[in-house]
């Protein structure tokens, strides 16, 4: 029920949408389609819904260190291996 007054919703707002273009159309002078719809602006606003933000670089920084902590539990653990393996 909730997702069917939200879709109702969602219809309203784009019959507003409608309604507001249909006046720019019928009022101005000249008409600019970038004022109607912009191409650009909605593909660029698509893509950087979808884009990895990394602003200031802590996970690259974080993914380094648990990679740095790996190789040397990873080397430590190997030596003993060898070491038990030797008895």
């Amino acid at each position: 029920m909730k997702g069917l007054m939200l879709k109702q919703v969602d219809e309203r707002e784009k019959l507003a949408e409608m309604a507001i273009n249909l006046r720019y159309t019928m009022n101005a002078k000249k008409i600019q389609v970038n004022k109607l719809f912009n191409k650009k602006k909605e593909e660029q606003n698509v893509l950087d819904q979808f884009k990895r933000k990394n602003i200031d670089g802590t996970k690259n920084k974080l993914a380094q260190k648990v990679q740095q902590v790996n190789g040397y539990f990873k080397n430590r653990f190997k030596s003993k291996e060898s070491e038990n393996s030797e008895e």
